[in-house]
């Protein structure tokens, strides 16, 4: 399985600089993008139904703000939105997807905000995390649990998840 993980800084910019093509080419099992900036119904249709895939948008409140997508040939079996937390959930940051085999996490997390934001930074933390361990402990089975997120192993949300992260898998970073 090919899993591909990206910061696109604005889904309708890098469509215009070839995504689509892009895509075709790579060919990922799995393509989880974050900070798309759009709503899906902003979009248009090659964006949204590209053939093999299926793709699946969460979008924040605030127009052209955040935002995450996943692309998949295979369908999850289920689909969550956000974590449960308004404060969080608003901003469009987070998919959970039930794979069968694994759980697939795509979460764009701020981890270079302004001083204004650093609060926030704070709070979201715990929340994540107890998030995803009510995953783990909730799953019938232990499953795997593979997270896509824009923040670097190097600060300290990336730090706290890399203990969950398993990975039999190909996993490519791209950042815009």
């Amino acid at each position: 399985m090919r899993l591909i993980s990206w910061n696109v800084n604005g889904i309708r910019a890098v469509q215009k600089k070839g995504f689509l093509t892009w895509l075709k080419t790579e060919a990922p099992d799995i393509l989880c993008l974050q900070e798309t900036k759009a709503d899906p119904q902003q979009l248009d249709d090659a964006l949204r139904h590209v053939p093999g895939y299926t793709s699946y948008w969460c979008a924040a409140q605030k127009k052209g703000y955040s935002g995450v997508a996943v692309y998949t040939k295979k369908e999850p079996l289920s689909v969550g939105y956000g974590l449960g937390d308004p404060s969080f959930d608003n901003e469009g940051r987070t998919l959970v997807m039930d794979m069968g085999d694994f759980v697939l996490f795509n979460i764009y997390y701020p981890f270079s905000a302004p001083l204004g934001r650093q609060h926030a930074d704070i709070l979201e933390v715990p929340t994540l995390l107890t998030f995803i361990q009510n995953i783990i402990v909730q799953s019938i089975s232990p499953l795997p649990v593979y997270i896509s997120t824009s923040s670097p192993p190097d600060t300290d949300i990336g730090k706290k998840l890399h203990f969950i992260l398993h990975s039999p898998l190909s996993l490519d970073l791209y950042d815009d």
